[in-house]
């Protein structure tokens, strides 16, 4: 929903939660490039998403962390499916 996203919050959010972890955490780094695409910034969205990558070990999930800069490249932000909470099935990507 549009009207709950606020990129600069997000990234005051994540950039804590990086502090917090050291700036070791690869789902943090990755939160924290998402809030970057969300507030436009797509330069430092794809400079995070990377950082995010290089500290996992796991090749299947480097490669699922390496998609993401694609996206912010082409400006779009990352969206997950939502979920309806009345019936609890998926409603498909967000289109705002």
């Amino acid at each position: 929903m549009a009207k709950l996203r606020d990129g600069q919050r997000a990234i005051a959010a994540a950039t804590r939660a990086c502090a917090l972890s050291d700036w070791k955490d690869a789902v943090n780094l990755a939160t924290l490039a998402a809030a970057y695409a969300e507030a436009g910034d797509f330069v430092q969205a794809v400079t995070w998403q990377l950082q995010a990558g290089e500290l996992l070990q796991d090749e299947r999930r480097r490669a699922t962390f390496r998609s993401a800069p694609r996206l912010y490249e082409a400006g779009q932000p990352y969206r997950e499916a939502s979920v309806s909470i009345r019936s609890g099935t998926p409603e498909g990507p967000s289109r705002d």
